[in-house]
């Protein structure tokens, strides 16, 4: 994974966007860390997109890293760091532990003050 670049990525989706629509637009939807690759193909190939949805998707400006949307102040209260694990530059793709007492938090909408997600 550490080798496949947001181009590499794009590439691919933009292959399977023209193989499904038979060069028709169509409707992607992008969820977490695809978001960034259905912006990078949308603006593209904005003639393959007939609509782009973001489902709890990273949504960057153009030519912005998703990553540091998370060091914004907005992101204070993010929860997903507590659940990696590994290093990423070394393994190349994000890890979660999902056992763990944050992972439940997570899962059901508390926060560590108590209150709902």
């Amino acid at each position: 994974m550490a080798e496949v670049s947001l181009d590499d990525a794009a590439e691919l989706l933009t292959s399977q966007i023209k193989r499904i629509g038979v060069g028709e637009p169509v409707t992607v939807v992008a969820h977490s860390a695809a978001g960034p690759v259905l912006t990078r193909v949308a603006e593209q190939t904005p003639e393959l997109v007939a609509h782009a949805v973001y489902l709890s998707a990273y949504m960057p400006a153009s030519d912005g890293p998703a990553a540091a949307y998370t060091r914004r102040p907005e992101a204070a209260d993010d929860q997903v760091p507590a659940l990696l694990r590994d290093d990423r530059a070394k393994t190349g793709a994000l890890r979660l532990d999902l056992a763990t007492d944050d992972a439940r938090r997570c899962r059901f909408g508390r926060h560590q003050g108590g209150g709902r997600g």
